[in-house]
């Protein structure tokens, strides 16, 4: 659960657990994922209101979480075999965050819409499939709150200019932004594209009511470019 990783793997955001009715938080997260959900970390505060509102949601079949001290305990259901055990003791790492795991939490990027359209499109586009710019010509397709990104889906560009101008103008028209880049894999493509994100706002203020918001298609550097 604690494998090291620098401040530089570690992007803000704000997330919730749909599963367990939990969030939205103040978060960071990181690009690498398990099973398609992100590790996340959080502020004592954080992890405070996350302890009250499992309390609040009293589900003895969902794991329950307190601070002992300086430390996070994550026990088991009432509800399980285990009947409350502890599972996990986290401490706060050097700058004072709480890795609460994927487990049993998967945490997930908080939106506001599901954006229906562009998932039918990337539906779409799956089932009757189409040739990719190139092996490693990726889309990281995202909603742009201006000072953090949510990563909604990460696909091979299309080559198809007709099909590269639908996906264009859905993303357009549903106010979404993408970054298209060259990386070995997906994954590889979300870390440049949250790097790049995070410094191209890093003076972004969350309580402005006016926010940079990047286009549909910005090209970007990819990690051998960087």
């Amino acid at each position: 659960m604690n494998r090291p990783l620098s401040d530089d793997d570690w992007f803000t955001s704000v997330v919730g657990c749909q599963p367990h009715r939990l969030g939205p938080y103040p978060a960071e997260i990181t690009a690498e994922r398990l099973n398609g959900v992100p590790e996340a970390r959080f502020t004592r505060t954080a992890v405070d209101q996350i302890a009250r509102d499992i309390i609040r949601h009293a589900n003895p079949r969902h794991p329950t979480l307190r601070l002992n001290g300086d430390v996070a305990e994550i026990r088991a259901p009432l509800a399980s075999p285990e009947r409350g055990q502890l599972l996990a003791r986290v401490e706060p790492d050097t700058n004072d965050w709480y890795r609460l795991g994927r487990e049993p939490w998967p945490w997930t990027e908080h939106t506001d819409d599901d954006h229906p359209r562009l998932h039918a499109l990337l539906r779409d586009m799956a089932h009757h499939g189409y040739p990719p710019a190139g092996s490693q010509e990726w889309t990281v397709a995202f909603d742009d709150h201006g000072w953090r990104m949510v990563v909604l889906a990460i696909f091979p560009t299309p080559a198809d200019e007709s099909l590269h101008s639908d996906l264009w103008l859905t993303l357009y028209d549903s106010a979404l932004a993408s970054y298209e880049v060259t990386a070995p894999d997906a994954s590889s493509a979300e870390l440049a594209a949250r790097r790049f994100f995070a410094a191209d706002r890093v003076a972004a203020d969350p309580h402005s009511s006016t926010q940079l918001l990047a286009m549909p298609s910005t090209r970007i550097p990819g990690p051998s470019e960087s």
